[in-house]
């Protein structure tokens, strides 16, 4: 292993050069494992494109810091802008260089971010890295959103007492009444279907991600094909021949309870409660104890159990306006955001 005196180097992401070293990273800082088919597939396969930026210290890879693009509905305008993610340190080489390894690259993403006229970044970390992207980032707050969660089995933890009531609870739970739900793996026509329902829906958010079916295609149902072990359920609600709404829903554990993210919900906000419903009834015929949720402030989600808070930072690039103006349309509760929108 290099010694500390070594300078290290800095180099953005290239594709087919660096997947498999990338990914061999990923899988030794955390415990979600990727392939590198995954991460060409989220950085070079990316609609909207994405930097990946690299340091080694004596040819080894070190750290690396991920920006996806992500297609943003701003104020009636469709934008792109950054989404600070994958931020990762080798376990070897965490506290060198005064703990700054993973941000050391920020002169160079800075000036590529400027000259892209990408006019600002958000991020969505969990409280464990909240405080690195304040400090290395230098990140702002941009405010806090709400993870909830629905249980069906009054929150009992021992299977067969959870499992009972979650039985009890689908006496009371149905789908929405004049609505059917049916599955989908992306077929062609249903990817058609998601155009038309998006190009609905975006009028009615001030800040969204865009959904269209470009992008749903590349963030879940490409995902999951990729990492089959996510167990993903994907459902279009429909009113007759039209689509009312999208969900994703994600299998999820607490404990030995079985339960399911919401991923994506996607809808009119008059519709959401139907969705959201059917959201609900699919997860306990499913086997689910639980539906965690981001409430969207967008679509004025039913109120479930507080779970977490869930931090957002943003950070401005070639931005030029007035700082406080940019904060006052970025308000959180402008935007219509969910649980995939902010892992990703």
């Amino acid at each position: 292993m290099a010694g500390e005196e070594t300078k290290p180097i800095f180099r953005p992401y290239q594709l087919g050069e660096d997947d498999e070293a990338v990914a061999r990273l990923f899988n030794q800082v955390f415990s979600e494992k990727i392939t590198p088919s995954f991460w060409r597939h989220k950085y070079a396969g990316n609609p909207a494109g994405g930097w990946a930026f690299l340091t080694f210290v004596g040819g080894e890879l070190v750290s690396v810091s991920g920006w996806p693009v992500r297609f943003l509905r701003f104020h009636g305008e469709e934008i792109r802008v950054v989404s600070m993610c994958d931020v990762m340190v080798h376990p070897a080489w965490r506290g060198r260089y005064g703990g700054r390894l993973g941000s050391m690259a920020r002169p160079l993403w800075e000036k590529i971010f400027k000259e892209a006229e990408i006019p600002f970044g958000v991020a969505f970390p969990n409280p464990k890295h909240y405080l690195v992207g304040k400090r290395f980032v230098r990140a702002r707050d941009l405010g806090k959103f709400r993870v909830e969660v629905v249980s069906f089995s009054r929150l009992w933890r021992l299977p067969k007492v959870a499992e009972a009531f979650r039985l009890l609870s689908l006496l009371r739970y149905s789908p929405p009444e004049g609505f059917f739900l049916q599955e989908t793996r992306g077929e062609e026509r249903d990817l058609k279907a998601l155009d038309l329902l998006w190009q609905r829906v975006r009028e009615r958010f001030s800040l969204a991600f865009v959904k269209d079916a470009r992008s749903l295609k590349w963030r879940y149902f490409d995902w999951e094909r990729l990492i089959p072990l996510k167990g993903r359920h994907f459902f279009l609600l429909k009113e007759g021949q039209e689509i009312r709404a999208f969900l994703v829903l994600k299998e999820a554990w607490s404990g030995p309870i079985k339960g399911f993210e919401l991923e994506e919900i996607l809808s009119l906000p008059e519709e959401a409660k139907s969705a959201f419903q059917a959201a609900c009834w699919l997860s306990l015929k499913k086997g689910g104890h639980f539906l965690r949720y981001l409430s969207s402030p967008a679509l004025d989600l039913p109120r479930g159990l507080p779970e977490r808070e869930a931090p957002a930072l943003w950070r401005p690039f070639a931005y030029e306006g007035p700082i406080e103006d940019l904060e006052k349309r970025l308000k959180p509760s402008l935007w219509h955001l969910t649980l995939g929108d902010v892992a990703v």
